[in-house]
């Protein structure tokens, strides 16, 4: 797909977060926290702080702001919960690398889950709707292997 141009300035929303965290990944090598990043994987491990293999909303919101990533409370929550694929509230690995690596299917992938959870008048989904909308959508993904 077509390389989507990064914004400047605060995220907006979780889309923009996602293309700026691209496009500081891709811009060369940088060091977080000593450990040297070019992509998804090694931005992984250098903001798993805890080494558990996951990542939980703090860690993720230390590395987007040791990327220089400006993006609101709610933007952070929203970012989770699109790489979130299988709402368990943490982020492996394959999560994050398949959100970075088109994130229009991971907003599009969570966007449908809030509207087919919406329950009537209410605009936006709670967390709990999202987390089980993403469960939805995991376990639907996860019997077509």
């Amino acid at each position: 797909g077509k390389a989507e141009v990064a914004s400047t300035g605060p995220a907006r929303n979780a889309h923009e977060a996602l293309i700026q965290i691209n496009a500081a990944l891709n811009s060369g090598t940088q060091l977080i926290f000593g450990l040297r990043v070019d992509g998804a994987r090694s931005f992984f491990r250098a903001i798993d702080k805890d080494k558990s293999g996951a990542l939980d909303r703090a860690e993720v919101a230390r590395g987007i702001k040791r990327l220089g990533i400006q993006a609101t409370d709610t933007v952070l929550d929203e970012v989770v919960a699109a790489i979130d694929a299988n709402a368990s509230g943490l982020i492996e690995m394959q999560e994050l690398v398949n959100a970075l690596q088109d994130p229009r299917v991971a907003m599009a992938a969570y966007e449908a889950a809030i509207a087919e959870n919406d329950d009537g008048g209410v605009v936006a989904a709670s967390p709990e709707e999202a987390k089980q909308a993403l469960a939805a959508i995991h376990k639907q993904l996860t019997s077509l292997k």
